[in-house]
Protein backbone atom coordinates (compact mmCIF):
# COMPACT_ATOMS: atom_id res chain seq x y z
CA UNK A 1 0.00 0.00 0.00
CA UNK A 2 1.21 3.44 -0.81
CA UNK A 3 2.46 6.17 1.58
CA UNK A 4 0.70 9.30 2.48
CA UNK A 5 4.12 10.70 1.15
CA UNK A 6 4.45 8.52 -2.18
CA UNK A 7 0.57 9.34 -2.49
CA UNK A 8 1.15 13.27 -2.23
CA UNK A 9 4.44 12.66 -4.35
CA UNK A 10 2.32 11.17 -7.50
CA UNK A 11 -0.79 13.23 -7.15
CA UNK A 12 1.62 16.61 -7.20
CA UNK A 13 3.14 15.17 -10.47
CA UNK A 14 0.24 14.02 -12.21
CA UNK A 15 -1.89 16.93 -11.30
CA UNK A 16 1.04 19.32 -12.43
CA UNK A 17 1.59 17.89 -15.86
CA UNK A 18 -2.25 18.19 -16.24
CA UNK A 19 -2.15 21.23 -15.59
CA UNK A 20 0.52 22.17 -17.54
CA UNK A 21 -0.79 20.06 -20.70
CA UNK A 22 -4.70 22.20 -20.14
CA UNK A 23 -2.95 25.78 -20.11
CA UNK A 24 -0.16 24.73 -22.93
CA UNK A 25 -2.32 23.18 -24.85
CA UNK A 26 -6.42 22.71 -23.99
CA UNK A 27 -7.35 21.83 -27.84
CA UNK A 28 -5.07 18.56 -27.75
CA UNK A 29 -5.59 17.58 -24.41
CA UNK A 30 -9.28 18.19 -24.50
CA UNK A 31 -9.67 15.86 -27.19
CA UNK A 32 -7.53 13.36 -25.36
CA UNK A 33 -9.70 13.21 -22.13
CA UNK A 34 -12.44 13.95 -23.35
CA UNK A 35 -12.81 12.82 -27.27
CA UNK A 36 -14.33 16.38 -28.13
CA UNK A 37 -12.80 19.81 -29.36
CA UNK A 38 -13.40 22.43 -27.23
CA UNK A 39 -14.79 25.96 -28.60
CA UNK A 40 -13.28 29.31 -27.34
CA UNK A 41 -15.07 29.86 -23.84
CA UNK A 42 -14.29 26.00 -23.30
CA UNK A 43 -10.20 26.85 -24.21
CA UNK A 44 -10.31 29.50 -21.86
CA UNK A 45 -12.03 27.40 -19.06
CA UNK A 46 -9.60 24.57 -19.51
CA UNK A 47 -6.31 26.90 -19.04
CA UNK A 48 -8.18 28.34 -15.82
CA UNK A 49 -8.92 24.63 -14.90
CA UNK A 50 -5.12 24.00 -15.72
CA UNK A 51 -3.58 26.48 -13.18
CA UNK A 52 -6.31 25.42 -10.05
CA UNK A 53 -4.64 21.25 -11.40
CA UNK A 54 -0.84 23.25 -11.06
CA UNK A 55 -1.45 24.69 -7.72
CA UNK A 56 -3.50 21.71 -6.32
CA UNK A 57 -0.13 19.85 -7.31
CA UNK A 58 1.82 22.68 -5.54
CA UNK A 59 0.16 22.34 -2.47
CA UNK A 60 0.38 18.04 -2.38
CA UNK A 61 4.25 18.92 -3.10
CA UNK A 62 4.47 20.99 -0.14
CA UNK A 63 2.63 18.75 2.08
CA UNK A 64 4.84 15.53 0.70
CA UNK A 65 7.49 16.52 3.43
CA UNK A 66 4.82 17.77 6.53
CA UNK A 67 4.24 14.51 8.29
CA UNK A 68 1.10 14.16 10.44
CA UNK A 69 -0.03 17.79 10.20
CA UNK A 70 -3.24 19.06 9.41
CA UNK A 71 -1.92 20.92 6.26
CA UNK A 72 -1.18 17.19 4.81
CA UNK A 73 -4.64 16.16 6.32
CA UNK A 74 -6.36 18.88 4.17
CA UNK A 75 -4.82 18.26 1.63
CA UNK A 76 -4.92 14.42 1.35
CA UNK A 77 -8.73 15.18 1.54
CA UNK A 78 -8.32 17.35 -1.51
CA UNK A 79 -7.25 15.22 -3.66
CA UNK A 80 -9.11 12.79 -2.65
CA UNK A 81 -12.61 14.56 -3.42
CA UNK A 82 -11.56 16.31 -6.44
CA UNK A 83 -10.12 12.85 -8.04
CA UNK A 84 -13.53 11.24 -7.08
CA UNK A 85 -15.72 14.84 -8.10
CA UNK A 86 -14.01 14.52 -11.24
CA UNK A 87 -13.82 10.76 -11.83
CA UNK A 88 -17.41 11.19 -11.52
CA UNK A 89 -17.37 13.65 -13.81
CA UNK A 90 -16.56 12.25 -16.63
CA UNK A 91 -18.03 8.99 -16.21
CA UNK A 92 -21.45 11.19 -16.86
CA UNK A 93 -19.61 12.58 -19.97
CA UNK A 94 -18.94 9.11 -21.22
CA UNK A 95 -22.66 7.78 -20.32
CA UNK A 96 -24.41 10.64 -20.83
CA UNK A 97 -22.59 13.19 -22.65
CA UNK A 98 -21.08 11.60 -25.77
CA UNK A 99 -23.68 9.43 -26.02
CA UNK A 100 -26.96 11.66 -26.12
CA UNK A 101 -28.72 8.39 -24.87
CA UNK A 102 -30.62 9.52 -21.75
CA UNK A 103 -32.73 12.64 -22.61
CA UNK A 104 -33.96 13.14 -18.64
CA UNK A 105 -30.70 13.05 -17.47
CA UNK A 106 -28.89 15.27 -20.43
CA UNK A 107 -31.47 17.52 -19.45
CA UNK A 108 -29.98 17.79 -15.01
CA UNK A 109 -26.60 17.74 -16.66
CA UNK A 110 -25.84 19.42 -19.53
CA UNK A 111 -22.16 19.39 -21.35
CA UNK A 112 -23.05 20.49 -24.38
Amino acid sequence: MPTQRQLLTFAAAFESLTGLALILAPKATAEFILGAEPNVVGKMLRRVCGVALVALGIACWGARTDSESAARSGTLKTITFYNAGVGLLLVLFAAIGKTGSSTSARASFSFQ
